[in-house]
């Protein structure tokens, strides 16, 4: 799919026609690797409406007045590019400090009313885009418990990751369990990328990062 593409030739109105989601995903697919957009306000248009999005309280939400730990990280995922605008770093200031106040003791995350591996890993990954370590800062460790050691208690015996814990459907690595182990593989990748500087692909940088070792 040329989203590129799409994204040109349609504008920004095509892209905020699902709401916040939209501007989140289309500045994530195009700075991935910096894609050029025949439109050169398509960015800056989607940073826009993602401020103006931000809860009274600090992060995001796809509706009411809460903020919701998926929404919140990608929005701050989104933003990471832009660090050097202060507006956009308040805002994600305090996008994290809304992250931590809602992060459980045993450092997972909820949303939709349940304790999930993707919405901790979400949380992984927009830490580490801002330079973050989740598994040391004190703003997510919670009683001891840091995001990713509550991302680690949903493996499984053979290899990946339940989405839920207790969920039948969520026991084993089945097909429909594949969006939950990319998302908590990509996290991974992110925190060693994070702690060591292993040669690994960087989601929101360059295509490889160069190792430190």
């Amino acid at each position: 799919v040329d989203l590129v593409g799409a994204y040109s030739a349609n504008g920004f109105s095509w892209i905020k026609k699902q709401g916040l989601n939209g501007p989140v995903f289309a500045l994530i697919a195009l700075d991935t690797y910096n894609y050029k957009t025949k439109d050169a306000t398509i960015r800056q248009q989607c940073v826009n409406y993602i401020l103006e999005a931000e809860l009274s309280g600090g992060g995001w939400a796809l509706s009411g007045t809460t903020a919701d730990p998926d929404m919140t990280a990608m929005a701050l995922q989104a933003l990471a590019h832009y660090a050097d605008n202060a507006d956009d770093k308040a805002a994600a200031e305090r996008g994290f400090a809304a992250l931590s106040s809602i992060q459980k003791d045993n450092g997972g995350y909820a949303s939709w009313g349940s304790v999930n591996s993707e919405s901790i890993a979400q949380v992984i990954v927009a830490c580490t885009a801002w330079g973050i370590d989740p598994s040391t800062d004190s703003r997510f460790v919670k009683s001891g418990n840091s995001a990713l050691d509550a991302l680690c208690t949903f493996g499984l015996d053979g290899g990946g990751l339940r989405r839920v814990k207790g969920d039948p459907h969520n026991t084993v690595l089945r097909f429909h369990s594949r969006p939950t182990n990319k998302k908590c593989i990509m996290a991974l990748a992110q925190m060693m990328q994070e702690q060591y500087g292993n040669q690994i692909p960087d989601w929101y940088g360059d295509a490889v990062c160069s190792a430190t070792e």
